[in-house]
């Protein structure tokens, strides 16, 4: 389950970094929402369009900050990511799954451990 938690968290500072380039967009260079959701969404993806506004200084340092953080994060959640696959953890979490559906599901049984026989024709 450790692996789940950090996909999670990963995915939960995403949208945290993603909404911090929205408001710092917004506090450093006044601009609207939309301006910021947009400026913000090419930034963090490094399509790199180019700026859709006259850029200040702290705006680019900001926008620097912002570059080196959204690539930190998205290579840590595809790390995260596949060591979660490699790992095997999906398919052993689905089996493991199953087999406690079909344990809860039997009554008044009995687990035979070990037993092994050995049948002969009789000559």
């Amino acid at each position: 389950m450790d692996r789940i938690r950090q996909i999670i968290f990963s995915t939960l500072l995403s949208i945290l970094l993603y909404a911090i380039g929205i408001v710092g967009y917004m506090g450093i260079e006044k601009w609207n929402f939309i301006d910021s959701v947009y400026m913000t969404a090419i930034t963090l993806s490094t399509v790199g369009f180019g700026e859709i506004h006259p850029v200040s200084s702290n705006g680019r340092i900001f926008t620097v900050f912002l570059i080196f953080s959204g690539v930190g994060l998205v290579l840590y959640l595809a790390g995260v990511v596949m060591q979660f696959v490699v790992e095997g953890e999906i398919r052993a979490m689905l089996g493991r799954r199953k087999l406690d559906k079909s344990i809860n599901k039997l009554k008044d049984h009995y687990i035979v451990c070990g037993l092994w026989t050995h049948w002969k024709n009789p000559v």
